[in-house]
């Protein structure tokens, strides 16, 4: 499967050649067992995590998926979001899940405060 035929450093350092300012970002979905090994990945790029949530299948199970934000050249400020249950303790979809897959995260994305520094000279 590409999580372990993948050469996960190497795929993160060229995404990172990719971005054209220390303003770009990378976000992944990744599986939450190999979490150490994608934190090194993104360090081994000189890249900073800025932001992590873990998803639970239930807020009974352990995290199965973790989405991780890292920064060119970010300074080691992690936020640790609250946990993604994608369903409740009844088995339903959970709301936050529910606004996901209808489209209406991406807006609460846009809401969230811009947490980056400010760039000199321009």
């Amino acid at each position: 499967n590409q999580e372990t035929s993948c050469d996960l450093p190497k795929w993160i350092k060229n995404c990172a050649k990719l971005m054209t300012s220390s303003r770009g970002r990378l976000v992944v979905v990744f599986t939450a067992r190999r979490l150490e090994a994608l934190v090194g990945a993104f360090a081994k790029a000189g890249m900073a995590g800025t932001r992590l949530k873990m998803v639970h299948p239930s807020p009974q199970k352990p995290a199965e998926l973790v989405l991780f934000e890292g920064r060119l050249g970010g300074v080691d400020r992690l936020v640790v979001e609250p946990p993604l249950f994608l369903k409740n303790e009844t088995g339903a979809d959970t709301e936050e899940a529910l606004s996901i897959v209808e489209g209406r995260f991406s807006q609460q994305l846009y809401l969230l405060p811009d947490r980056r520094e400010p760039m000199g000279g321009i």
